[in-house]
C-alpha cells in the first residue's frame, strides 16, 4: 500500500481453502484471534488485517492518506498480493460499508460477501448519529468551556501527549461512563486507544468520505445481509 502505511496481515486456515477476507469494524479498531472464529479453518484460507493506522498497522493512528476509497483499494491490493482471482468477504459494522463499496467497485472479483451489523453513512444515518455523539459530550462541558467533536479531534491531533490523553479520556468518559469505572477508564486510555479514537473522529468528521453516488449504491446479488 501507499507509504507511509504498512498493513499488519494475518493468514490462517487451509492453504488450499477458499480465500476469505475479514474486514473489521471501527473506524479505528483492528483484528484479533476472535476475527478468525467465523470461518472453518479446514475449509477456508483466512485473511485478516488491520486497516490503515489501526491495531498493529503502522504508523499507528496516522490520518494522512487514510480515507474510505483507499481502504477499499487496500482490500484489492491484498487480493493481488496473495494471488487470488476472486475472494469472499465478511464485513462487520464499519467493515460492512467497506465490503459494500468493494463489491460495487470490484464485482467481478467477489465470490460471495456477507455483511453484519450494517453501517451505511448516508445522511439519514449520519445526522442522528452525529447528534448523539455531540449530546454525549455536551453534559461534560459548560457554556464557558463547551466540548465538541472538533475540539476533541484537534486535541488528539496535537503534538502534546498530555493534551491527547486528556481528550481521549474525555471522549471515553462520554462514551463509556455507564460501563466502566473511573479507574477502568484511566487504564483504558493508552496509546492504542488514543490512536483508535483519533481515527474514529477523523472519519466521522469527514462524514466517512461518503460521496453523493454512494446513496444509489446497489447491494450485489452475491451479498448476504
Amino acid at each position: 500500500v501507499q507509504a507511509p502505511h504498512v498493513l499488519y496481515v494475518d493468514e490462517s486456515g487451509s492453504p488450499e481453502g477458499l480465500p476469505v477476507v475479514f474486514i473489521h469494524g471501527g473506524p479505528g479498531a483492528g483484528c484479533d484471534a476472535q476475527s478468525r472464529c467465523y470461518f472453518d479453518p479446514n475449509l477456508y484460507r483466512i485473511i485478516t488485517f488491520d486497516q490503515r493506522g489501526c491495531g498493529r498497522s503502522l504508523p499507528q493512528g496516522r490520518l494522512t492518506k487514510n480515507c474510505t476509497a483507499l481502504l477499499v483499494e487496500d482490500i484489492d491490493s491484498l487480493r493481488q498480493f496473495f494471488g487470488f482471482e476472486k475472494i469472499s468477504l465478511l464485513g462487520v459494522s464499519w467493515g460492512s460499508w467497506l465490503v459494500l463499496q468493494y463489491q460495487h467497485q470490484y464485482q467481478e472479483r467477489v465470490l460471495r460477501s456477507v455483511v453484519a451489523s450494517v453501517f451505511v453513512p448516508i445522511e439519514e444515518v449520519y445526522a442522528p448519529y452525529d447528534q448523539a455523539l455531540a449530546n454525549s459530550l455536551s453534559h461534560l462541558g459548560s457554556p464557558d468551556n463547551p466540548h465538541t467533536l472538533q475540539h476533541i479531534h484537534d486535541a488528539l491531533c496535537s503534538d502534546n501527549a498530555e493534551r491527547q490523553r486528556a481528550a481521549a479520556l474525555l471522549w471515553s468518559k462520554a462514551q463509556l461512563c455507564d460501563k466502566l469505572s473511573t479507574d477502568q477508564l484511566e487504564a483504558f486510555v493508552d496509546d492504542v486507544a488514543i490512536a483508535s479514537i483519533r481515527l474514529d473522529l477523523h472519519y466521522h468528521l469527514n462524514r466517512y468520505f461518503c460521496r453523493p453516488a454512494d446513496v444509489s449504491l446497489q447491494v450485489g446479488a452475491m451479498t448476504t445481509m
